[in-house]
């Protein structure tokens, strides 16, 4: 059932038809209900074999999970279970790998001369606004201002006007809301030793209708760039179909012609 699902949700990513998106999603509603049927009945067996060791782990094992934080070490080596000093120890390292800004721009050639041909300004509609919030992830964790992506998704035909009206006031101003300056960071686990906080990365939080606007503001800038060719064609990261695997493709493709070009002389 699982690899149907993920059939019909390439299908649906090819064709982008009514149809095959409705069956992608009764296919995901029917694979829920079955793991949900599954769970219930595992729960069952192990409740019938009265067994207490099995029990216990199973319980331990749903109850871990890559979010809890335990005890940390600092740096003369005591373990912290406090939770406001594990979060001081937390927020020290990651400040120490960030950079203070000093406010110097690294000087940068013009590579387009002709003005009429420059970005002047970022537009803000109706319809770009609720198409990024047609686009929004439902479960995703709310920021600072606990405006939850779902809320917004289903408020977009209502809200998208507003929110086009607050943004294009937002740009041209130049200013924001101090609280879209804000973000709730939630340590994530990395592998190794979990009581060592250089195991743990952080994920910033930050509010939903200022990652909106930020997308509009990408996307539009991107078009830009890729249009004037400003982004060499080596770029593999933060752009659409490309990643690290593109990435290694082509670095072998490039070995391989070279290793060819090379045995032939």
């Amino acid at each position: 059932m699982l690899h149907k699902k993920k059939r019909l949700w390439k299908k649906y990513r090819q064709s982008r038809t009514v149809s095959s998106r409705q069956q992608y999603n009764s296919m995901a509603k029917h694979c829920r209900a079955e793991l949900y049927n599954s769970k219930i009945q595992r729960e069952r067996e192990i409740i019938q074999n009265n067994n207490l060791a099995q029990f216990y782990k199973y319980v331990n094992r749903n109850l871990s999970g890559r979010s809890g934080i335990g005890s940390l070490k600092d740096a003369s080596g005591m373990l912290i279970a406090d939770d406001h000093a594990r979060a001081n120890l937390l927020n020290e390292f990651f400040c120490s790998d960030g950079v203070v800004n000093d406010g110097v721009s690294p000087p940068f050639t013009a590579r387009i001369c002709d003005d009429k041909s420059r970005l002047s300004e970022v537009r803000f509609t109706p319809q770009l606004v609720y198409k990024q919030l047609r686009f929004l992830k439902p479960n995703a964790t709310a920021g600072p201002d606990r405006l939850g992506s779902d809320l917004l998704k289903k408020l977009a035909p209502v809200v998208c006007k507003p929110l086009a009206k607050i943004f294009e006031l937002f740009f041209s101003s130049g200013s924001l809301p101090l609280i879209w300056k804000r973000a709730t960071v939630t340590p994530v686990f990395k592998g190794g030793i979990s009581s060592d906080p250089n195991n743990y990365r952080p994920i910033s939080l930050t509010c939903v209708c200022c990652k909106v606007m930020e997308s509009i503001i990408k996307d539009q800038l991107l078009t830009f760039l890729l249009k004037h060719n400003l982004i060499t064609r080596q770029q593999h990261g933060f752009l659409a179909r490309h990643s690290t695997v593109t990435n290694l493709l082509e670095s072998l493709n490039d070995w391989s012609l070279t290793i060819k070009k090379l045995s032939l002389c």
